[in-house]
């Protein structure tokens, strides 16, 4: 489970920001809670909704999520010294171009704590290091430092992390990281960290969301009819679902090949499509997808990987989740995961949206919500509504589009006029 995540000089990040799922201390009764093994953290979050005006920075907390995953998995795979690493320093500040990008996650896997994080630029990993709980004391497993007198970088491990740590070290590039390099030389301590990094946390963006997942899915019966019954039960009126082979011609990667190093090639396939069954007392109709609206299809894009998620335990970050979505809708999904009863593996949410109806059904929790926000030097801060002193009764949409939360567009008069436009109560 993501405990929290940490991110500075990326994107429209310049100074560190962390998003926790780590659950406030409360006396309310707060059944939604995943509670876990761990004293020192004895619940987590399963949600957490990021508001924010256009261009505040939503969309980088998601794009560095998926940037540290990107890299952790790629990062061993076959390439050379020159292979550049997909980062992006922050744009506004000349001297944040000459210094690495952070990321750190914590995540909590059976009952230990892994604080794991790495500086990197375009060209090699700065520093790596990484910290594990067994107990409430850390034991710091290795430290990688960056030399600039002869290129070999020195580490420092500790006794407790077992197995040929010489050579992995030796097999290390500067532009890979230790940890993928051990793991795909076959060390144990670190492949379930490893593993969750590369596997459990899905990322999606705005447009990455695809049927074939969905669809797959499909033709296992049980599967087919778990998606069918989270269609119906938001009102799709969809008798059943099946599933068609079709001729596709288009681009492709050959099998074997990673991100680093691509050569696609125009081949055909054939790929499964959906057909969605209509019925009324006039008769039936079956739709391919294409024919379904624009909410019907992103929705069943949803279904599988939501429906995995929750029965994997995984933890997903999305950006503009409530794109094409009914708030209704958008309010269904995240009580899947509020849901002890529906979400029994711990599974997690992060999504980004504008959907304020979340805030006013009172559906989450001040430690659920968040806002990106932009300062004049145009750098993103993260922040949750816990922050502020609000009342348990507080009108929490009201206060939001009032301003007083700030995370709000700025709008001119007419697009043209340069006297600004302020909600009654803004600050």
């Amino acid at each position: 489970m993501l405990v929290e995540f940490r991110i500075g000089n990326f994107g429209s990040i310049k100074d560190e920001q962390c998003l926790s799922l780590v659950a406030i201390k409360s006396k309310e009764n707060r059944p939604e809670l995943i509670p876990t093994s761990n004293s020192a953290l004895p619940f987590l979050l399963p949600c957490a909704a990021v508001y924010g005006p256009n261009a505040s920075g939503k969309t980088t907390i998601v794009r560095a999520l998926g940037t540290m995953k990107r890299i952790v998995r790629e990062s061993s795979n076959e390439s050379n010294e020159d292979s550049r690493i997909p980062v992006v320093p922050f744009a506004f500040d000349e001297d944040c171009s000459h210094k690495p990008s952070h990321f750190e996650i914590t995540v909590l896997l059976e009952g230990v704590r892994y604080q794991y994080g790495f500086e990197v630029d375009a060209d090699r990993v700065h520093e790596e290091w990484l910290l594990v709980y067994e107990t409430k004391k850390a034991q710091r497993w290795f430290d990688r430092d960056e030399d600039r007198s002869d290129g070999k970088d020195p580490y420092s491990f500790s006794p407790l992390f077992k197995g040929q740590k010489e050579i992995w070290k030796k097999a290390t590039r500067k532009n890979a990281l230790f940890l993928s390099t051990a793991v795909q030389l076959n060390c144990e301590a670190l492949r379930r960290l490893y593993s969750w990094i590369s596997q459990e946390l899905i990322v999606m963006s705005s447009g990455e969301l695809s049927h074939v997942f969905s669809t797959a899915r499909l033709d296992d019966p049980a599967r087919r009819a778990n998606i069918l019954s989270f269609m119906n039960a938001a009102d799709f009126g969809i008798k059943s679902l099946e599933s068609e082979k079709r001729h596709v011609r288009g681009w492709r990667v050959k099998p074997g090949q990673t991100d680093v190093k691509r050569e696609p090639v125009i081949e055909e396939w054939e790929q499964p499509f959906p057909l969605f069954t209509h019925s009324c007392p006039g008769g039936e109709a079956v739709f391919p997808l294409e024919q379904e609206s624009q909410g019907t299809q992103r929705y069943f894009a949803l279904a599988g990987p939501l429906l995995d998620i929750l029965e994997r335990g995984r933890s997903l970050v999305v950006d503009e989740l409530d794109g094409s979505i009914h708030p209704l809708l958008l309010r269904r999904i995240f009580e899947h995961f509020l849901s002890r009863a529906q979400n029994k593996n711990g599974a997690q949410i992060i999504a980004t949206t504008h959907s304020t109806s979340l805030m006013r059904w009172k559906i989450l929790a001040r430690d659920e919500i968040w806002f990106t926000d932009k300062g004049h030097d145009l750098a993103t801060k993260l922040f949750p509504l816990s922050d502020f002193a609000a009342r348990n009764n507080e009108a929490v949409e009201k206060s939001y589009l009032e301003g007083r939360y700030g995370a709000l567009p700025v709008l001119l008069a007419d697009g043209l006029d340069s006297e600004l436009i302020v909600s009654e109560g803004c600050d």
